[in-house]
């Protein structure tokens, strides 16, 4: 852990482009769950969580976050983005 406050941080998880984006984001909500509601407070203290999704290369695809899912990340304070890099199309 560093010492003092730092106006911004990150962390950050690859996949190998195997794992499932739904499974992936419940991962980092099971995680953020387990940390005993810091996230909810650090965002009551005027800070900000997100998940940030980045999928490149997709032509046609597509996923469900159930409301369950959500949900969930509602109750944590957590912002979910997604930004997509699709493939030119094939001719």
């Amino acid at each position: 852990m560093l010492d003092g406050c730092r106006e911004e941080n990150y962390w950050s998880h690859s996949t190998s482009g195997h794992e499932h984006i739904v499974s992936a984001i419940e991962s980092v909500a099971e995680r953020l769950d387990a940390t005993g509601g810091w996230a909810k407070e650090f965002v009551a203290t005027g800070g900000e969580v997100e998940i940030y999704v980045s999928l490149v290369g997709i032509e046609n695809g597509g996923e469900t976050l159930s409301p369950q899912l959500l949900g969930r990340l509602a109750g944590l304070g957590v912002c979910l983005s997604l930004e997509i890099f699709p493939t030119a199309q094939r001719r």
